[in-house]
This record gives C-alpha cells, structure tokens and sequence, in this order.
C-alpha cells in the first residue's frame, strides 16, 4: 500500500466515525506534510523518535503533588 492510499483510507475510516470534514482534511494535510517531508528528508526512524520526543507533552502532575497544592 503506498502513502496515498494509507491517507485516502484513514481519512475515509474518520467520515465513517463521523468526523466532519474540517477534521478530515486536517488530518489529511498534516498527513501529506509529513509524507513529503519523509520523501524530502529521507528521514529514518531516529528521526521520527526524536521529533515525537521533542513535540510530546510534559506528563500530567501527579494526584499527590494537587492534593499537596490544594493545601498550601
């Protein structure tokens, strides 16, 4: 399967869990960015983990540390 046809299937998979299509092609052009940028790039997957690493989010604060800021 190439790209294209990943793309056409996971957009078409978001209609039948009836995102709208403002969703739909979202996805779709996040989706196109970064395949033109893998092909562009010739990107490996130390690539890939490093920019996950870098965009993900810090991790929730813990139950403990709220319930000690409600205190304070």
């Amino acid at each position: 399967m190439n790209v294209t046809t990943a793309i056409d299937r996971f957009t078409r998979q978001l209609a039948a869990n009836g995102r709208s299509a403002h969703t739909r092609s979202a996805y779709r052009r996040d989706l196109e960015a970064l395949a033109r940028w893998w092909i562009t790039e010739r990107a490996d997957s130390q690539a890939i983990l490093s920019l996950k690493l870098r965009s993900s989010p810090p991790p929730p604060p813990s139950a403990q540390s709220l319930t000690s800021a409600r205190r304070r």
